[in-house]
């Protein structure tokens, strides 16, 4: 086992790094590696439990926003699940906006509220963006050298 295969999935997202053996493992086996390997995948299970927790906040809070969350995530999971190159690029747009949107809202109701948990919010929707674009920048790094591999 390689020092590259024992940094994949959880692991590699924790650091952000992705070795060049580690991107050759994953385009060598595409379509053999789990859900849990595959940064592709990983994507799309991730983004898939994006939208599962906004049909649960849109039962309890029924917000335009949640159904926006859900139809956006649920079609980019799709096309990331397939190795969509301008569905990753979305994902990262669409993830980044959301959160940064969210981050602006939190920070603009500190002064406002008495609600001491806005901190720990924002910090949280910190370290999620985070972890949701190290999958999604690790699957763009695999298509990306799949397409040069195609080329040659």
């Amino acid at each position: 086992m390689t020092s590259a295969s024992t940094k994949r999935g959880l692991g590699a997202m924790l650091s952000f790094s992705y070795s060049a053996e580690d991107i050759a493992e994953q385009v060598a086996n595409y379509d053999t590696l789990n859900w849990f390997k595959s940064y592709r995948r990983l994507s799309a299970i991730l983004l898939s439990a994006a939208a599962v927790l906004g049909v649960v906040l849109a039962a309890t809070i029924p917000e335009l926003y949640s159904w926006i969350n859900i139809i956006v995530c649920s079609v980019l999971a799709i096309f990331v699940s397939r190795g969509d190159k301008r569905a990753l690029i979305g994902a990262m747009a669409f993830w980044t906006i959301s959160k940064a949107s969210l981050l602006i809202f939190l920070i603009g109701n500190i002064d406002t509220t008495t609600n001491s948990n806005i901190p720990s919010l924002a910090a949280r929707q910190v370290i999620w963006w985070y972890l949701y674009m190290n999958a999604f920048v690790g699957a763009f790094k695999v298509e990306q050298a799949r397409l040069q591999t195609t080329r040659l």
